[in-house]
């Protein structure tokens, strides 16, 4: 299990939440598996907001794979220079949106209905 300090954590979702994958029970967890993981989590999603990231990241995978399925993406904006932020503001240009506050993007969801989801 990764990584090894969840077990009680793993245990509470096995009893009260759903886990969704598309490899059987007990598959080892290999690196290679992440971005395929996050291509599911971009894709039950209607939007992600990335805080940090650098230039190569894990979570500029989930960025990109977002924008290929049209989901909103959010960047918190950062320093061009700074290593951790950079990934961010790189991304702007390919259709991630800078956000300031969260009226950012619930704007984005005004018309949303909670109930036919």
């Amino acid at each position: 299990h990764y990584p090894k300090n969840t077990q009680a954590l793993r245990q509470r979702m096995e009893q009260h939440h759903l886990t969704l994958s598309e490899y059987p029970p007990y598959t080892p967890i290999a690196k290679f598996r992440f971005p395929e993981r996050n291509r599911i989590i971009s894709g039950l999603s209607k939007g992600i907001l990335i805080t940090e990231a650098k230039e190569k990241s894990g979570a500029l995978i989930t960025l990109d794979q977002a924008l290929e399925q049209n989901r909103n993406v959010y960047v918190l904006p950062g320093d061009m220079f700074n290593v951790h932020t950079k990934g961010n503001m790189l991304r702007v240009k390919e259709g991630a949106e800078i956000v300031l506050c969260a009226q950012d993007i619930l704007k984005d969801y005004a018309n949303l209905n909670v109930n036919a989801l």
